[in-house]
């Protein structure tokens, strides 16, 4: 007997897995990452730079699947995403030892930015797939 595999298992598990993977080397490696606390045009740089990588990303991730699963499927990846930074930003310093807690809001405002990237990722590429078939 065989059971079916869930549709959005394996987007979850991207998810996931990415979360873990980024989670990880923000916690014990000394990244080159310094997070100002003012608004300042490196910050915006990195901000455009973070929104560029995760929109390609995350567009290559889905651009396979059939238009009405796209934007499921980036919800998918982004649902364990949404809840590990939740919980790593309500314990900051135990996550992030290497990022000044001073820079902790800004930190968070760009986790939730890419959360929001990534959904508006699958949303604007099955719209944009569905434009073309009509």
């Amino acid at each position: 007997m065989t059971f079916p595999r869930p549709t959005y298992l394996r987007s979850v598990l991207t998810g996931a897995t990415a979360w873990l993977v980024a989670t990880a080397l923000l916690h014990w490696l000394p990244l080159p990452i310094h997070i100002d606390t003012q608004f300042t045009l490196r910050m915006a740089a990195l901000a455009l730079a973070n929104c560029s990588f995760f929109a390609v990303l995350v567009y290559l991730l889905v651009r396979r699947k059939p238009v009405a699963e796209r934007f499921p499927s980036s919800a998918a990846i982004v649902m364990p995403v949404a809840f590990g930074d939740a919980i790593a930003v309500a314990f900051f310093k135990d996550f992030f030892p290497t990022i000044s807690p001073a820079a902790s809001g800004i930190f968070a405002a760009f986790l939730l930015l890419t959360s929001a990237v990534i959904l508006a990722t699958g949303f604007f590429a099955g719209l944009r797939i569905a434009e073309e078939s009509n």
